[in-house]
C-alpha cells in the first residue's frame, strides 16, 4: 500500500518521540526499579498531533496515568462515545491513508501481578496486512518492545490480552 502525506507526518512524529532520550528504556526510580514511558510517549504523539488525550487522563495528567488506566478509561470512553474503537485492519488504514494516530491498548491480565499493561501508537506501514500480527505499533517501553513492531510482537507475545484500537477525538481550539 502507499502511504500518504499524513502518514509520514503521523510516522516521522512517532519516531521522534519513541526517540528522545527521556523515553527510553532503563531509566530508574529511586528504588531502582527500571521504568517504562509507554505512556507517556503515546500521549505526546497524540497531543503534539492535535489529539485531546484529556478524554482518557486522569484529572492530574498523564503522570498520573498509567497504561493500565488508559486501557480501562478507553474501553469506558468508547462505550459513551467519546472515543471511537476500531477494528486491527481499520486502525492500520487511518494510519496508512489518513495520518491518524490511532491508540493500541492492551491490558494485562487481571490475576497477572508480573506485567503492566502497554500503550503504542499505530503506525503507517507499507508492509502487506497481515491479520495475524495485526497493526504495527511505534512505541516506547521495555528494551524488548521500544521502537516499532507488530502488535502481536507488542502485546500478545508478552501475555497481554488482545489489544483494543482507538481513534481520539481532535482537540477544541
Amino acid at each position: 500500500m502507499i502511504l500518504s502525506p499524513a502518514a509520514f507526518v503521523l510516522r516521522n512524529k512517532i519516531i521522534e518521540i519513541i526517540s528522545k532520550p527521556e523515553y527510553q528504556p532503563g531509566k530508574k526510580r529511586p528504588d531502582g526499579t527500571e521504568i517504562t514511558f509507554c505512556n507517556e510517549g503515546w500521549e505526546r504523539i497524540e497531543r503534539e498531533l492535535g489529539f485531546d488525550t484529556s478524554v482518557l487522563l486522569e484529572i492530574q495528567g498523564i503522570g498520573w496515568t498509567g497504561a493500565t488506566k488508559i486501557c480501562d478509561n478507553a474501553a469506558a470512553m468508547a462505550k459513551i462515545g467519546k472515543v471511537w474503537e476500531v477494528s486491527p485492519l481499520q486502525a492500520q488504514l487511518f494510519a496508512n491513508l489518513y495520518g491518524i494516530p490511532v491508540l493500541a491498548a492492551a491490558r494485562r491480565k487481571i490475576d497477572d501481578k508480573f506485567h503492566s499493561s502497554h500503550v503504542g501508537t499505530v503506525a503507517p506501514t507499507d508492509s502487506p496486512w497481515n491479520p495475524a500480527t495485526g497493526p504495527d505499533i511505534g512505541q516506547c517501553g521495555s528494551a524488548l518492545v521500544q521502537g516499532h513492531h507488530t502488535a502481536y510482537d507488542s502485546f500478545i507475545k508478552w501475555g497481554l490480552n488482545n489489544p483494543h484500537y482507538y481513534i481520539l477525538p481532535l482537540k477544541a481550539a
